[in-house]
This record gives structure tokens, sequence and C-alpha cells, in this order.
């Protein structure tokens, strides 16, 4: 239905709701998607004045809008997002000021999720590039052949929409930091332990290869990976020692040397840390264990 000339500036283009029968607890389930087309300065919503605890993912499709949380003010370009909290005391949206176009935009609110919503914002940001022809764009955009409509989903059906949307967007997060120079660092210490795996190396001197601090890299490891630069090194280690065990008749002492440790103690205390039996059963049972 095309908009009268007093409400032009601001109007649904379509609005589907949703209705999950026999709702679980712990599955997330939609809400409504939408788009709306705007182009008045009057279009702001701010966390501080809403009470809504449902979670907001809202899309350009044209135009440029404008989005804020306690990282900054991030433009919304044609294919950008963001994803958070609608009552969130420290986000807001608006359409710019010195917008020259409308901002058409597509948005997708949701119940649950929190910890994946939390977990997806605080690893990497609530801003999101995602193509126009991704599969979970593609699948809220069909929608607005049924504007109006109130459909019918199953709990599974409705878990699965908006964790379509989840996974997404994490994989377009995890690809995003790919290339960032913290990534960088991470994968260059990865490399260096794998490929001086026989050779005294200890996170220090990474670091030192690297030309940055130990509590750096240790920080920044551990943000990317989850893990610690010495737990990797351990493992990368114990990787090779389980090789040289099946592999080679060498005695633990010379593998230990070998990989080194100060000594075979060490070394079969590591052993057994990591992988959970010692060299010596290891390599009498002949066969790799998962760990």
């Amino acid at each position: 239905m095309e908009p009268g000339a007093d409400d032009r500036r601001h109007y649904s283009r379509w609005r589907v709701r949703f209705h999950v029968e026999r709702t679980l607890k712990a599955f997330p389930r939609p809400s409504a998607v939408a788009s709306d087309h705007i182009e008045t300065t009057e279009y702001r919503f701010e966390g501080t004045t809403r009470h809504s605890t449902q979670h907001l993912f809202q899309y350009t499709l044209e135009g440029e809008g404008l989005f804020w949380d306690r990282r900054g003010t991030h433009r919304l370009p044609a294919g950008t997002g963001f994803l958070c909290r609608i009552n969130d005391p420290d986000t807001g949206y608006r359409y710019p000021e010195d917008a020259k176009e409308p901002w058409i935009q597509m948005f997708f609110t949701f119940h649950g999720g929190t910890s994946q919503v939390e977990s997806i914002v605080s690893r990497f940001g609530a801003v999101f590039r995602v193509p126009r022809d991704s599969g979970v764009i593609r699948r809220l955009r069909e929608h607005e052949g049924q504007s109006g409509a109130i459909l019918e989903m199953t709990a599974g059906e409705g878990a699965s929409l908006v964790s379509s949307l989840l996974f997404t967007l994490a994989d377009v997060g995890m690809q995003s930091t790919r290339g960032s120079a913290h990534s960088w660092l991470v994968r260059e210490a990865q490399k260096l332990m794998r490929s001086r795996v026989e050779e005294y190396l200890n996170v220090g001197e990474v670091a030192r290869l690297l030309n940055v601090s130990v509590e750096h890299l240790c920080r920044v490891f551990r943000k990317e990976t989850g893990t610690t630069p010495l737990k990797y090194l351990n493992e990368t280690r114990m990787r090779r020692a389980r090789d040289l065990l099946c592999d080679t008749a060498l005695s633990c002492g010379e593998i230990a040397e070998r990989l080194g440790f100060d000594n075979a103690s060490h070394f079969a205390r590591t052993f057994r840390r990591v992988v959970g039996t010692t060299p010596r059963k290891y390599r009498q049972i002949g066969a790799p264990l998962v760990y």
C-alpha cells in the first residue's frame, strides 16, 4: 500500500509476525520480520527508553543508517546490519542527519538466544557485513510476499530461523577477524611453535621473535583461541612426541631432549597431563589416542 503525503517519510513496507506453538524454554523463537522506509531524522531509538528484552537484527537494504554502542558510532551502508538487545542502554540507532537518500532496512526480532548473542557481540562487536545473497538474508526477505500474516511455526522451526542468523553472524565475525593484526600475531606464533617444535622454544622466546611482550602475546592468544600459548606449545610438542614414540626407537630421554625438555621426568609429566597416559604406556599401545 502506498503511504500518504503525511507519512511518506517513515512507513512500513511489509511486516510479518510469528507465532510459535508449544515453546521450549531453551529454544530461541522469532517474533517478527519487517522492512521500513525511512527518510526523517525523527526516526531515532535508544535502548535507555525501551523496555523489550527481545533481540534485534537490523539490516540495511538501501541507503544508510547509524548505530551506536559502547564501542562507538557505526555507519550502516547497504549490506550491513547490527545485533543488539532492544533495551541495551548502551545502544541506539537513527536516520543520519547528512543522509541523501532513504534508509530502507529490514529488521528481525526474536526472544531468547541471550548467551549466543552476548558471545557473538563480545567477540566480534555488534556490526556485521552480510552479503544480500547470503542464505539467511534471502530467507528473511522471502517473507515480503506474506506481508500482514501471522505465521505459525513449531519450536524447532522457530529456533532454526533464529539460529541460522546467529550462525551466519558468527561465521562472518570469524572471517572478518582472520585478517586482523591480532589474528596475524596468533598465526605467526602458532607457525613458530609448529616449525620449531624440536628446538628449545618457550613462550618468552616466541614473544621475543615476534617483537611483542609476553603479556601481550598471552592476552591476544587467549582472546583469539580460548587457550594459552604455553598450552598450545605443549600440545604441539606432544603431537610430535606421539609420532616419535610410534615411529622411532628413541628412548624417552632422547625424545625429551629432542623436544627441548629439561629432563625425561619433565617430559613424562607433561605427556601424561596432555595425552592422559605415560609415554611408556602409549608406546606399548602403539596407536594414537584422541585428546
